[in-house]
Formats: structure tokens, C-alpha cells, sequence
């Protein structure tokens, strides 16, 4: 079963951006995976809480380094 999730905003490193979240859920087995996408296109896959929350962080990680890149750029 496949449920799209609306984009939802997530502060990350005190920024607000929209975060794309696709999610694959078996009802029967209650296990997940998909894949996060920020808004700079940078994505990465989970299978679990666990996963869920690492590639969370490793956006937030990131973005703050794309923010990081772009102050630096100006």
C-alpha cells in the first residue's frame, strides 16, 4: 500500500524549508521506507524509524552546509 504525504515544513538549523517525504507502508508486516527531498533537490532513502530520523538529520546536515556554501558565494 503507498500513501503520499503532503510536503510538510520542518525547521532545520533555525531555517523553515518544505520537505518532500515519500513513504511506502505494509500494513500487514508494519514496516516503512521511502525517501526524503529538500527543497535544493538533495534526497535520502529510509526503511524504519531509525533510518527515518538519520536521513532527516543528514538533510539538516545539508542544508546547513548549502547555506553554509551560498553566504560564502555572496
Amino acid at each position: 500500500m503507498r500513501k503520499a504525504m503532503n510536503p510538510g515544513k520542518v525547521m532545520l538549523m533555525n531555517h523553515a524549508q518544505s520537505i518532500d517525504i515519500r513513504c511506502d507502508i505494509d500494513s500487514i508486516e508494519g514496516s516503512f521506507h521511502g525517501e526524503l527531498k529538500n527543497e535544493q533537490g538533495i534526497s535520502r532513502s529510509f526503511s524504519g524509524w531509525t533510518e527515518f530520523a538519520t536521513a532527516l538529520m543528514a538533510l539538516a546536515r545539508d542544508t546547513k552546509n548549502e547555506d553554509q556554501n551560498e553566504k560564502e558565494e555572496n
